[in-house]
């Protein structure tokens, strides 16, 4: 059952609230900002490299937030072989894949393993501070 905290209406069935939602935006336009923020906010991505060699140089295990992680793969897959210094990695770049790719923690993690980094990365970022300063209406989360 959705938890709400509209007095009597809270006890309406799933069914009738999904209804209700299809007509007002707000849950959207909330489950967006939330969805953006845990994908673009939440240090839950890494950069996975192609190449077994390259995997195993230059991976790390710190996770970073899509941003990041996006600025990095466009680094290693567009700038990187412009340095002079550079020319010895081009066995190692293939045209359709190129050097690296951004990989979330859930397509390889256990859910276990990363659901208390979710939580943990909900509880501490801006998530929590920027839902109570634009929350329209109250919702039990």
């Amino acid at each position: 059952m959705i938890k709400t905290s509209y007095g009597i209406f809270k006890y309406l069935p799933d069914s009738i609230w999904v209804k209700i939602f299809k007509f007002d935006s707000t849950y959207y336009e909330k489950f967006n900002i939330v969805m953006n923020e845990l994908l673009n906010v939440t240090g839950m991505w890494q950069i996975y490299f192609h190449d077994q060699n390259l995997r195993y140089s230059f991976s790390t295990s710190k996770y970073h937030s899509l941003k990041e992680i996006k600025k990095l793969c466009d680094y290693w897959n567009n700038e990187f072989l412009k340095q002079t210094f550079t020319s010895s990695y081009e066995q190692y770049y293939d045209k359709r894949d190129k050097f690296c790719s951004a990989i979330h923690i859930s397509d390889y993690s256990n859910p276990v393993t990363y659901f208390p980094r979710l939580k943990a990365n909900i509880l501490s970022s801006k998530i929590i501070k920027n839902w109570e300063k634009n929350k329209m209406i109250k919702y039990n989360v």
